[in-house]
């Protein structure tokens, strides 16, 4: 069974104007801190499971790609996948059978995806799970396989695993533009996100930010959008 945690929140029509509003300033951020020419490559990550950055990565990426830049949602989360599990993709190929030389096709463009909700938002699946996430993250055909994906896109946002359980995003901090750090409200230990920082700064990478997610809203900041409910799916 699947714990609530497990399944990504997607904003929508009924979702909260203050959520929709913290995603658009989210990447109104991110456009500011990146300003340099071509292809961004941003990764989403936090310090343990279960915080939302698979919510915060869809989501930012759905919404970036609404202000019409080309936008690729990577799923580098080879070992758990939340993403590959909420949008009904588990066991379809993916990112680890491409660079583990597995795909049935030897053109990597067939497996992306386009959302359809967002035209301008593809999506790139982890696939299937690999006995060996870190050296295929590390790997020359990860590398290969940036390089290309950079000229077709404006933003690649990589959908990490969390820093402080496994190394797999920090091998890849050369080809990454930015992190940007999910923190879950009343459950990130403080020790712990100090020590996400500086697992980043200690290989040279740059933090971005952190998203709070699911912040339960007080009726004295409702005041300020109107009675839209809790931002707690954010």
């Amino acid at each position: 069974m699947r714990e609530e945690t497990d399944v990504i929140n997607i904003i929508d029509d009924t979702t909260p104007f203050s959520v929709k509003e913290a995603y658009r300033l989210l990447r109104a951020n991110i456009q500011f801190l990146s300003p340099h020419d071509g292809c961004k490559v941003i990764c989403v990550t936090s310090s343990v499971a279960h915080e939302g950055k698979s919510s915060v990565s869809y989501n930012l990426s759905s919404v970036i790609a609404d202000g019409s830049s080309k936008v690729l949602l990577l799923d580098a989360d080879l070992r758990a996948s939340h993403l590959q599990l909420s949008l009904g993709s588990k066991g379809k190929e993916g990112l680890s059978d491409i660079l583990a030389g597995l795909a049935s096709s030897e053109d990597y463009k067939s497996l992306i995806k386009k959302d359809e909700n967002h035209p301008n938002l593809d999506i790139l699946v982890a696939g299937k799970v690999p006995p060996n996430p870190s050296e295929l993250l590390s790997s020359e055909r990860m590398v290969t396989l940036l390089d290309e994906l950079k000229k077709e896109y404006d933003y690649i946002i990589i959908d990490g695993t969390p820093l402080c359980l496994v190394s797999d995003m920090l091998v890849l901090s050369p080809y990454i533009d930015g992190y940007v750090i999910v923190v879950r409200a009343e459950m990130t230990n403080k020790k712990i996100l100090n020590k996400s920082v500086s697992m980043i700064k200690k290989i040279n990478g740059k933090v971005l930010g952190f998203v709070l997610s699911r912040k339960k809203q007080k009726k004295s900041e409702r005041y300020y959008y109107g009675e839209y409910g809790s931002s707690k799916y954010l």
